[in-house]
């Protein structure tokens, strides 16, 4: 399972390489064969963060009291490239996607604000420390 989780990490912070991406696609591929036994249906809830331009959303999967997993896409994804991901996981995971500002159905930031790594980590920092994902992650 450890090699599931490594390569489920890996995918999310190799998409935006396209020379990686063909190699980790291939090697998930071979472990979701390996582990088909493992599928299991994941209902999906669909939350909000608020930020002061308006809101970040997220998909949240697995049981409330679930060992907490943060899934953060790539440049040009949403959260909705863990839709088929997840369902691979331990049943005991509570995954948190979240969309960046700009992709997916969070919030574009305001006119001339630049949408760079740094102010995605900083996006990020806000979300983890503020109250709403410990809360949520809570639940």
């Amino acid at each position: 399972m450890n090699t599931l989780m490594d390569a489920c990490v890996l995918l999310s912070v190799c998409l935006s390489n396209p020379q990686l991406v063909g190699g980790m696609l291939q090697a998930v591929r071979r472990l979701s064969t390996s582990v088909s036994s493992m599928k299991h249906a994941v209902p999906c809830r669909e939350v909000q963060f608020p930020v002061p331009w308006g809101h970040i959303a997220a998909k949240d999967w697995g049981p409330r009291d679930g060992r907490p997993v943060l899934c953060l896409h790539g440049w040009s994804d949403n959260a909705g490239s863990f839709d088929r991901l997840i369902p691979l996981l331990p049943a005991d995971c509570r995954c948190v996607a979240i969309d960046f500002p700009g992709h997916g159905l969070s919030t574009h930031r305001p006119a001339g604000v630049l949408y760079t790594f740094p102010a995605y980590v900083a996006d990020m920092r806000r979300v983890i420390e503020g109250q709403a994902l410990p809360a949520l992650l809570s639940q």
